[in-house]
């Protein structure tokens, strides 16, 4: 380690103070590095390992995450995953989507779902530090993680429904409350799973069937953004059958 070290505080005064970045790997170098693509290890049963059962820790997140830009889970999909924008409510991480050459370009909405649900939700939490992760009835697959900022997130990597604070999470729902009345779910709404996200930069709903958000009524996935004069834009990213604006 401490010829890596000497290795970025040379690169940093040299090149003026550049941060370090890891485009993928280099776990062992999390402490030394100032941000990356860092990987945490594939399921027991890739790597040969045997288990009665297993999940998902963010622990580089737990220990480094106020002073590290950490990136993404995996390799980034080319395409909307629920499981991997799950994955990234439990690390408190945005999830990136691959621009690598050779990859998929055609799916732009499954692209900019992943945008829209991880975005907001990483800019709300800045540079929070991951205060504590909690586990309901001792389950591994129910987490509750906290941030020093005040924001929770509840995530279910369950196989059955979870019911937390009239929210019902569905197997890779989750449900984040934050600072300045910020609210995520992926919850089921009138026996629909549904997707919000109410930030100060912006609003998102999606649903595969017409569903009442509040202020907004469509399916499809729809993202609405206020202007400068007070105009909504609202960007269609799944092509929604009809859309009604609740005014007032």
């Amino acid at each position: 380690m401490r010829g890596e070290k000497a290795l970025f505080d040379f690169a940093r005064k040299y090149l003026g103070d550049v941060p370090i970045w890891s485009e993928g790997g280099g776990e062992d170098y999390v402490g030394l590095m100032d941000g990356g693509w860092f990987m945490d290890y594939r399921p027991p049963e890739e790597l040969g390992i045997r288990s009665a059962k297993w999940q998902y820790f963010p622990f580089i997140d737990l220990v480094h995450r106020e002073r590290l830009l950490n990136m993404s889970i995996y390799y980034p999909p080319e395409r909307y995953d629920t499981n991997m924008v799950n994955l990234a409510i439990l690390f408190g991480r945005p999830q990136a989507v691959s621009l690598y050459y050779g990859s998929r370009q055609d799916d732009v909405g499954g692209r900019l779902q992943v945008y829209y649900m991880t975005k907001a939700f990483h800019r709300m939490l800045g540079l929070s530090r991951m205060e504590r992760i909690d586990f309901q009835d001792n389950d591994i697959n129910r987490c509750l993680v906290s941030y020093s900022n005040g924001a929770r997130a509840w995530i279910n990597r369950s196989s059955e429904d979870w019911t937390v604070n009239d929210f019902r999470l569905p197997p890779l729902g989750y449900l984040v409350r934050g600072p300045g009345g910020f609210l995520e779910y992926r919850a089921i709404k009138n026996g629909e799973v549904a997707d919000s996200v109410h930030s100060d930069e912006y609003d998102y709903f999606s649903c595969p069937k017409q569903m009442d958000f509040g202020p907004m009524v469509t399916d499809g996935a729809v993202a609405v953004t206020r202007s400068a004069n007070d105009r909504l834009i609202v960007n269609e990213i799944l092509k929604p059958s009809g859309i009604t604006l609740k005014l007032g």
